[in-house]
């Protein structure tokens, strides 16, 4: 299942569909999403060259159809915007869904099996990916709004509704759905103050209000505590936003289970993290050798972040938890005692 609301579901089972029949690089996309899916629901399962062909076709179909939504994306407008849309959903639900197949992310690991080399920076693609669809359609909203994509663009009374929300509603009363919202609500004042204090023991103290220029080094100290500063307190109001979205189930329910929660994660659009957080701390994240404590503290803070996607009942996000792993045995590589302590929480609420 691809949304839990009934519009948006409609949106993926009949009106991408439909308007795949008329643009071929669509339904080059759609079949790569859906054979995508086919290969991570035999994840477990041995695999065979059968499945090694099966992923080959795939990729070509995901190839052409890239090809196609970049021609449409260079002649943008209100006319093929819909389609282009459509791709971009496409397009970010199957680098999502990569992340779980190990030919297409190289150092995936399980619980058994832990990725090779001192230290294995994780996979950044999807994140640039992510972050860069908004970009190709924000001055098409309008035409999106009145188009049979608009379910996909209006969500619940939008995302400024669940901030600063005066909800009292106790969050014990999630006894009901699955203790990893439990553990998340618990954690997570202490969560970003640990990140806070730690940010604070590297930030030089000159550092307040230093942003990357041209011809600055993101491996620099005095940048790399400025980034991690700004991603926590993205990371605080994302946080901010989850426990509201905890609170006003509980408040709608009494004692909501994981559909209720599901579903107001979804209006609450929490996965839209990724563009969000700044350029300088994407940088950061993708600097070269050498790694140091900033960079370590950006591997963290990106696992908290990580963490969000892991509450998200979406067969194309379930590769989180082991990108969380995955960050986990990064850090303890760095051997660094405070940052391994920091990633305990977030492979916990991962793991639960």
């Amino acid at each position: 299942m691809m949304s839990l609301n009934p519009k948006r579901s409609m949106v993926w089972r009949r009106v991408i569909p439909d308007l795949a029949v008329s643009h071929p690089y669509l339904m080059h996309l759609l079949l790569a999403l859906g054979g995508i899916h086919m290969i991570t629901e035999q994840t477990g399962q041995r695999r065979g060259e059968r499945d090694a062909v099966d992923l080959l076709v795939v990729m070509d179909h995901h190839q052409r159809g890239l090809r196609g939504f970049r021609e449409e994306v260079a002649r943008i407008s209100n006319a093929n915007a819909e389609a282009v849309y459509a791709g971009s959903l496409l397009l970010v639900a199957f680098v999502y869904a990569s992340l779980q197949v190990p030919e297409l992310n190289p150092f995936a690991t399980t619980l058994n099996q832990q990725p090779p080399g001192p230290i294995c920076k994780p996979h950044l693609s999807w994140l640039h990916l992510v972050r860069g669809v908004p970009t190709v359609i924000r001055d098409q909203w309008p035409a999106l709004k009145a188009s049979r994509m608009r379910p996909m663009v209006l969500h619940f009374h939008g995302a400024d509704y669940w901030d600063d929300l005066p909800f009292v509603s106790s969050l014990s009363n999630l006894d009901h759905c699955s203790p990893r919202f439990l553990s998340f609500a618990q954690g997570t004042c202490q969560a970003i103050a640990d990140l806070r204090a730690s940010c604070d023991a590297i930030q030089p103290p000159d550092s307040n209000g230093l942003r990357l220029t041209p011809g600055s080094s993101p491996a620099s100290s005095d940048w790399a505590g400025y980034a991690p500063s700004g991603a926590i307190d993205v990371l605080e109001t994302v946080y901010s936003r989850v426990v509201a979205v905890l609170k006003c189930s509980v408040s709608e329910r009494g004692s909501p289970d994981d559909s209720d929660i599901q579903a107001n994660l979804e209006e609450a659009t929490v996965q839209s993290w990724p563009s969000l957080v700044s350029d300088d701390f994407i940088a950061l994240l993708d600097m070269g050798e050498p790694v140091d404590l900033g960079w370590g503290l950006s591997l963290v803070i990106l696992a908290h972040f990580y963490v969000v996607n892991t509450l998200m009942d979406c067969w194309f996000l379930a590769g989180f938890k082991e990108e969380v792993l995955k960050i986990q045995t990064a850090v303890s590589n760095l051997h660094n005692a405070q940052l391994s302590q920091l990633m305990m929480w977030p492979v916990k609420v991962a793991t639960t």
